[in-house]
């Protein structure tokens, strides 16, 4: 019987989960068992069942039953389960009779388009395709685990560490600047990430550093302002941001 399918892409090859085949074999399983359309599940409660609405890139996910799936002892499958989530290739949630696992950025692997056999994903993780074709895609889909990805949740988590109540932005938006900087600009990505944390530590930059768009503006200048750092630059921890900052224009400098 026709179960569908899911797409496996080739930039899985230079993925750190391909470098596990533990861990490998957990993630397609994920893939696998994640539903393509809205469906109501059945689950087991004590006193009966209940059912629970599962949306598309979800699943019910259940240690005993992965365990036995996946012919891996339970702890096993907690350990990789929970190494997919920090990797954020997968997010869980749990609810009062059991965990339901959504696959970030599901709409890679299963199109709602299922008979579009031209998916709309960067050719920069399409290796049959060259880097000039980059430049006229403008519905790029950057990976979970790419560099892009990575250095815009770092941004992003830094700010977050200094403002909890900072509005959570379209990652897949920071990633065409981080992604212009490394493929336009040349910049090397140790070196966004260093200019990152430093930008994020600083009483000034913290305030204006709000987005990968700034970052780019302003790479040069905090380029040099990091290398050149002195230490009272760095002993003061960044506070918070007020409502005073807004109203007094801080961020507009």
């Amino acid at each position: 019987m026709d179960r569908g399918y899911v797409k496996l892409w080739r930039k899985t090859l230079d993925s750190r989960i391909f470098k596990n085949e533990g861990l490998l074999k957990v993630w397609v399983w994920c893939l696998m068992r994640a539903n393509h359309k809205t469906n109501w599940v059945s689950v087991v409660t004590g006193r009966g069942e209940t059912e629970v609405k599962i949306e598309p890139g979800q699943f019910v996910f259940g240690r005993k039953t992965a365990a036995k799936e996946l012919r891996m002892k339970e702890p096993t499958v907690q350990k990789r389960i929970v190494k997919l989530k920090n990797m954020q290739n997968i997010d869980i949630k749990s609810i009062t009779h059991c965990s339901i696992i959504t696959i970030i950025n599901w709409d890679i692997y299963q199109p709602q388009q299922h008979n579009d056999v031209s998916p709309k994903v960067s050719p920069k993780y399409h290796p049959s395709i060259t880097d000039k074709n980059v430049k006229n895609n403008k519905n790029n889909i950057f990976l979970s685990d790419s560099i892009e990805y990575r250095l815009s949740n770092y941004l992003w988590n830094w700010i977050k560490k200094n403002n909890p109540n900072a509005k959570e932005p379209n990652l897949q938006s920071w990633c065409k600047h981080i992604d212009l900087m490394i493929r336009i600009d040349k910049r090397d990505p140790e070196k966004i990430k260093t200019v990152i944390a430093w930008s994020q530590k600083d009483l000034f930059w913290f305030k204006n550093i709000l987005s990968t768009e700034n970052l780019r503006k302003q790479f040069e200048k905090l380029e040099l302002r990091a290398d050149n750092k002195t230490p009272t630059e760095q002993e003061e921890k960044p506070r918070a941001i007020t409502m005073d900052d807004y109203n007094n224009g801080v961020l507009e400098k």
